[in-house]
């Protein structure tokens, strides 16, 4: 966290949602479903599948929405709105096309990226076995009050009106700052991981699966709250009922992370199989999946940590501060802003700081040969107000067509938290796979509050391989054809 502002700006850009979770399941996710279920692998239809590259990004925030000044529906010689203008002869641009929602609620936003590395998986006898590369970027701000939001927005600067919001509210009482979490984290990791199929009586299969990652820490800080009341006293001075504030910034660090998974396939027995069901089902009927990913942490060392807790009341000066956030190096330089309170300890200790824990429920259905009706579940298990590192939990359902060479998904997600609806949309074409989980503002200009992209290079099987297996349909359905005919005479 490089200084509490630029930290807030690039929120403005909750955290996020699940990467590459569309392209996660089914036949022909090969080490795509590593990212989701390492359990998943096992079904599938890939002999070997190599991930090149690939790339994902979420920004999403509660309390800001941004107008792009770029119209698409308009003609091209006026393509910005006329809003946009500064001036009647439409020469210059308005410089800010962020609008706050100053709501009176309580504030989430965030920042993730993750670069999908050289990843592998290749079939060997009857297990799946590969190798997981990739590096990750997190900012995340959750719980912060609204008055303290716009405070940190207007750079904690009484002469921009950053304290504007504060003061007594409509009952006579003092202004509540809410209790938050203010982190940013940088880590990569490199991980083994393997599938395998276990039969079943009754045309069942129970698969497992594990990865074991070694992760290394690139990096981060913190800084948390409990929740205050704040009276405004003057201009910039505040009493505050009692503190409790803990920061800490960290450089690098070493852990070990878990991602452990289970499946279930169910198929129709044969007696209940109508004569085409090779043809029209020939994978299975329900594919259901339980995984646990990313358990673990990062142990740092030597941590430079600063507190202030103070059990009474006491005064908050923060007339004149606003300068500092030009040239903020660090988290720590954020004790400037809070310099008139009292109670400050500074300490070194080893911290850890856990991985994004998460359970993740799937559950495929297939109703066509090529067709699936997908669903996702993913609860986050680390909590919104401590310091580890989180993915925001999310539900997601919807259609998939998949074959070797193409595939399309469009879900809808309930996501960030389950406080916001967002329809999906991915596709794979070949060796390219792109995707995004908030469609609506890959399409909109206007009112857009977060954005979400994936993209990268995959392939499997050898050249050819897919030729092969058209070849097979095409003779399969032709036998389904002629077996059916013969019934019928």
């Amino acid at each position: 966290m490089k200084k509490l502002v630029f930290l807030y700006a690039l929120s403005l850009t909750s955290l996020n949602a699940q990467h590459f979770g569309q392209i996660g399941m089914g036949r022909y996710a090969g080490i795509h479903a590593a990212r989701i279920n390492p359990a998943l692998m096992a079904n599938s239809k890939y002999l070997w599948h190599v991930n090149l590259i690939g790339c994902w990004i979420n920004a999403n925030a509660s309390s800001y929405q941004f107008n792009s000044p770029y119209n698409g529906n308009k003609p091209a010689r006026s393509r910005f709105a006329d809003e946009y203008f500064r001036s009647e002869d439409k020469t210059r641009l308005q410089q800010s096309w962020f609008k706050g929602i100053w709501d009176g609620k309580d504030h989430n936003a965030g920042l993730s990226s993750m670069l999908y590395g050289p990843s592998f998986m290749v079939r060997v006898k009857k297990f799946k076995v590969g190798l997981i590369t990739d590096i990750n970027s997190q900012v995340r701000i959750d719980g912060m009050s609204a008055n303290l939001s716009r405070a940190v927005f207007n750079r904690v600067d009484s002469a921009r009106g950053a304290f504007s919001s504060f003061g007594l509210n409509a009952n006579g009482q003092s202004d509540r700052i809410a209790a938050f979490t203010a982190a940013q984290n940088q880590w990569s990791s490199i991980g083994i991981t393997g599938a395998y199929i276990i039969p079943m009586k009754w045309k069942r299969d129970l698969h497992v699966g594990a990865t074991i990652k070694s992760v290394r820490g690139l990096g981060g800080s913190y800084v948390q709250s409990d929740e205050i009341q704040a009276t405004r006293i003057s201009n910039g001075v505040y009493s505050l009922d009692q503190t409790r504030i803990q920061m800490a910034s960290y450089n690098s660090g070493s852990g070990i992370g878990l991602d452990l998974g289970f499946a279930y396939t169910i198929r129709l027995k044969e007696h209940l199989q109508p004569g085409d069901y090779k043809y029209k089902h020939p994978d299975y009927m329900v594919h259901l999946g339980l995984s646990f990913m990313d358990i673990g942490n990062i142990k740092y060392r030597d941590v430079a940590a600063t507190t202030f807790i103070n059990q009474g009341p006491v005064t908050w000066n923060t007339t004149g501060v606003g300068s500092v956030y030009q040239s903020i190096p660090d988290v720590k330089n954020v004790q400037v802003v809070l310099g008139g309170l009292p109670g400050k300890e500074s300490f070194s200790q080893d911290l850890r700081i856990g991985l994004p824990t998460r359970m993740v429920w799937t559950a495929d259905y297939q109703f066509k040969r090529h067709w699936f009706i997908q669903g996702q579940w993913i609860q986050s298990m680390r909590g919104k107000f401590g310091n580890a590192m989180r993915h925001a939990s999310y539900m997601m359902i919807g259609p998939r067509y998949e074959s070797d060479l193409f595939a399309f998904t469009l879900p809808v997600m309930l996501e960030y938290d389950y406080r916001s609806l967002r329809p999906a949309a991915s596709m794979r074409i070949g060796p390219i796979y792109i995707g995004t989980n908030s469609f609506l503002s890959a399409i909109s200009t206007r009112n857009v509050k977060d954005l979400d992209y994936f993209i990268g290079i995959s392939f499997g099987d050898i050249p050819g391989a897919w030729i092969d297996r058209l070849g097979s349909d095409k003779e399969e359905k032709e036998k389904s054809k002629r077996a059916l005919s013969c019934d019928k005479m």
